[in-house]
């Protein structure tokens, strides 16, 4: 979540000192993640949730992009989909 945490700062710094008339507009940005989706929960599913609900506040959307290669043999799409966490 440190990389997320400073990501969705350095949007929020970006918005404030970049476009002062953005940082009070109704101004959203996009914050495109893409991983091979291992060790997303590592931390534990309410930590992520919670990084969710402060890119939610800030109006930074969230897009996460999970790149699987079919030829693994673990699986990372399926156990993610299976918690049933998209909300």
């Amino acid at each position: 979540m440190q990389l997320l945490d400073k990501a969705l700062a350095l949007l929020v710094d970006s918005r404030r000192h970049h476009s002062p008339i953005a940082a009070h507009a109704e101004t959203a940005q996009l914050l495109l993640i893409l991983s091979d989706g291992n060790g997303v929960f590592r931390e534990g599913m309410d930590v992520v949730r919670r990084a969710v609900r402060r890119a939610r506040s800030a109006k930074i959307f969230l897009v996460f992009i999970i790149l699987d290669n079919p030829e693994r043999k673990v699986n990372i799409i399926s156990p993610i989909l299976s918690l049933n966490v998209i909300q």
